[in-house]
């Protein structure tokens, strides 16, 4: 058992390492949204924080990261990512106790690689998980601040406005919270000095926006769609079998399409989207909840075992399972609403925050030895598999 334990444990560090060294040497080039962050840090360095503010930006992100973009470009940006995963690594150790609990985090970073890539992600998703993490243990009594909760909150808060999609299950964990514990000053203070220099950072775009400051990917030159037209134009032509699942038109095709045959053909903003054409919202929704629910075993099914005898034990002592059930009411609730929300495909990266709550904290103590047996050999044939998809891509010659 010690045996099997200690080799999935091995492979997914070596697993761990080898997606890091990927990203960093071999994957030097930007790719994805890279380009779009590393757009706001240049916007900013040329043009000053408060104008860069005004035209938005991811504020926490581009405070991060601007002196490392600045002396060491793309890279600089990776390696700061790649210090914060270290760090949140080092957080799970110490909060949860457990190693087996970091090699979950680590084998799921290690899958998605999104986590060491210059984007905002992942100050993101880390802050947002911290809270999640935070949250649980001040609901069941197993820690006494709230301050590093809050703290982490509110830099997702004003890092990306996809926390919008979260605060319907934020808003009930934080009555949680407040219910069983009583705010002190000293804690109220830091919180309050943090949300406020925030407030006040934000000010250059609320004076010429109406809005918070948030990245936000428009089009450019003389196209008149927006990405929402784009998203539901390249659903459209998935459906059609004239676009592969994934992939986006051109803002070309989008901007003919709607010359053609009239403004009100592609819904202008979310809400519309989902109103546009009920019977699509509806095979949409079907669609992604089950592809979503899919792809996921590959990312986090390492723990599923684990949960589903939580679940059982559960189920056969008639109590109510506080770990479990906090788990699972994060994960229904996002795959549920991005499914619900998003007419083209659910990147799985948005659910970020949910997937971690998921993998950890893990009581594996709890647990019968031959149950950990079966989890161990899970996460060696995920972690082998995970490593003969990566290897392909290094060139050794």
């Amino acid at each position: 058992m010690k045996k099997i334990s200690f080799i999935s444990n091995m492979l997914v560090v070596i697993y761990f390492i080898t997606s890091l060294y990927y990203i960093l040497v071999i994957n030097n080039a930007p790719s994805g949204d890279e380009g779009y962050f590393i757009f706001e840090i240049k916007k900013t360095i040329q043009e000053g924080f408060i104008e860069s503010i005004k035209s938005n930006i991811s504020i926490p992100f581009v405070m991060v990261n601007y002196l490392p973009y600045k002396y060491l470009g793309l890279i600089g940006i990776k390696l700061t990512n790649s210090l914060m995963v270290l760090l949140f690594l080092a957080y799970i150790f110490k909060r949860t106790g457990s190693f087996k609990n970091v090699v979950y985090m680590m084998f799921y970073m290690a899958t998605v690689l999104f986590f060491f890539k210059g984007i905002n992600d992942t100050i993101f998703s880390l802050s947002l998980s911290v809270f999640f993490i935070e949250a649980y243990y001040l609901i069941t009594n197993k820690s006494s601040s709230v301050s590093k909760a809050f703290f982490f909150l509110i830099i997702a808060f004003f890092t990306r406005e996809l926390i919008i999609i979260f605060i319907p299950i934020i808003i009930p964990i934080l009555y949680l919270i407040l219910r069983n514990h009583k705010l002190k000053m000293r804690e109220i203070l830091p919180i309050s000095m943090v949300l406020i220099f925030f407030l006040i950072i934000n000010i250059p775009s609320i004076q010429a926006n109406n809005s918070l400051s948030y990245d936000k990917k428009e089009s450019s030159g003389n196209i008149k769609s927006n990405w929402v037209q784009r998203q539901y134009l390249s659903q459209l032509r998935v459906n059609e079998n004239k676009l592969q699942r994934g992939n986006h038109v051109s803002w070309n095709e989008v901007d003919a399409y709607l010359i053609k045959y009239g403004e009100n053909s592609l819904p202008a903003n979310s809400y519309k989207a989902l109103t546009h054409d009920y019977i699509l919202t509806a095979k949409e929704f079907f669609k992604d909840f089950f592809i979503t629910c899919i792809l996921s075993v590959r990312q986090i099914g390492i723990v599923y075992l684990l949960l589903f005898l939580i679940a059982m034990k559960s189920i056969k002592d008639k109590k109510f399972n506080l770990l479990l059930n906090y788990k699972l009411m994060i994960l229904l609730y996002s795959v549920f609403t991005f499914s619900f929300i998003i007419i083209s495909n659910v990147e799985l990266r948005w659910l970020a925050p949910a997937f971690i709550i998921t993998l950890v904290p893990i009581p594996n103590h709890i647990f019968k030895n031959k149950y950990l047996l079966y989890n161990n050999l899970i996460i060696c044939l995920m972690t082998l598999y995970g490593l003969f998809k990566l290897l392909p891509r290094f060139n050794f010659s």
